[in-house]
């Protein structure tokens, strides 16, 4: 069974500028819905508005909810942001936490939106307002559902804004073993290794026969994928 986050705000009414391309998140899910596959939908509420101060500038926050960004920011993000467009962000983050407690829950989610890789601290870029990967990462870590996160992306651009936000962001430090063999296979914090027991390599997470993932659409449906292992967890856009 797949499950599939979605919000019908996640197709906010175009703006009048900019190019961005909201209706292939209905197309998505029309794909879904059409090929058959058992497939459970689930709604999710709107990002609570201190998870995101978390992470980012609260004045950028507040301009956002407020749909009085500056211009110049306005072109950074490519375009206009509304209060369509905040309203949307704000359920396109809460859609990548909800698909990340799914995932834990059932080992594979999906949110059909989000993975805004570029959104900085104090400003949105390339079609993307906030980061939702960063958002999330730091809500799993402060309500103790993984004690480290991996991003790993595989978007053709460079994931600036999540290297960015994570970059002075440290979980607690701790050391893992791999369950297979605890006695003879020990993972740094840090630096990547490789299970002598599994051939996992991990980076800084221990290997586990428990996974379960989660994977958005990005902002060109590259999208990224969690995978929890454990009481750490591991998201790949």
């Amino acid at each position: 069974m797949l499950h599939v986050v979605h919000h019908v705000d996640y197709m906010a009414p175009r703006p009048e500028r900019g190019t961005f391309k909201f209706d292939k998140y209905y197309l998505v899910m029309e794909a879904l819905r059409s090929s058959g596959v058992a497939m459970t939908e689930h709604a999710p509420d709107p990002c609570p508005r201190e998870w995101l101060e978390a992470v980012h500038d609260p004045d950028y926050v507040e301009q956002v909810f407020t749909a009085q960004v500056p211009r110049e920011k306005e072109r950074r993000i490519g375009f206009p942001v509304t209060e369509h467009i905040a309203s949307r962000v704000r359920h396109t983050n809460g859609g990548t936490w909800l698909a990340a407690q799914l995932a834990l829950a059932h080992g594979y989610a999906a949110n059909s939106a989000a993975g805004s890789h570029h959104a900085l601290y104090d400003t949105g870029a390339g079609f993307c307002v906030f980061n939702d990967l960063a958002v999330c990462a730091n809500r799993l870590i402060a309500e103790g559902d993984a004690r480290r996160v991996l991003i790993l992306d595989c978007d053709v651009h460079q994931g600036d804004g999540t290297a960015s936000l994570t970059a002075g962001r440290r979980a607690p430090r701790s050391t893992s073993r791999c369950p297979t063999a605890p006695e003879t296979t020990r993972i740094s914090p840090r630096s990547p290794s490789i299970c002598r027991a599994c051939s996992t390599i991990s980076r800084p997470i221990s290997c586990s026969t428990r996974r379960a993932s989660i994977r958005t659409s990005g902002t060109s449906w590259g999208g990224w994928r969690s995978a929890a292992r454990g009481s750490n967890a591991e998201i790949a856009t």
